[in-house]
């Protein structure tokens, strides 16, 4: 409730954007952590659809889908910290933005601006 709080009523670095990229961020690394897993269902419909049966021809076995080759993940897929940190980051990601551009801010001469 906190976090929220500190988002500002802003046209758009508000909470829902918040809301829309913490979703975002948690789905890419739900894909990322279970990319190229097959589940049980659709290794099961392959062999269906590998073994033939009374009404069609049968294909040979040697046709069914091949797994890619895991892409190196450096430690990510175990490193339950990351996992929170990569998440959390994109809930934090805005907190108190104004909601003006960095351009708008150097014109400015806004301290926020450097």
């Amino acid at each position: 409730y906190q976090i929220c709080a500190a988002y500002r009523a802003v046209h758009y670095h508000g909470i829902e954007h918040c809301y829309h990229v913490t979703l975002s961020a948690n789905k890419l690394l739900d894909m990322l952590l279970n990319e190229n897993v097959e589940s049980s269902c659709d290794e099961e419909q392959v062999d269906a659809a590998t073994s033939g049966s009374a009404a069609g021809p049968t294909r040979p076995r040697s046709r069914r889908r091949r797994r890619r080759r895991r892409r190196p993940m450096f430690g990510l897929r175990t490193d339950t910290l990351t996992h929170l940190a990569f998440v959390f980051s994109a809930l934090i990601h805005d907190v108190d933005h104004t909601g003006i551009t960095n351009r708008q801010l150097v014109d400015e001469g806004d301290e926020l601006a450097l």
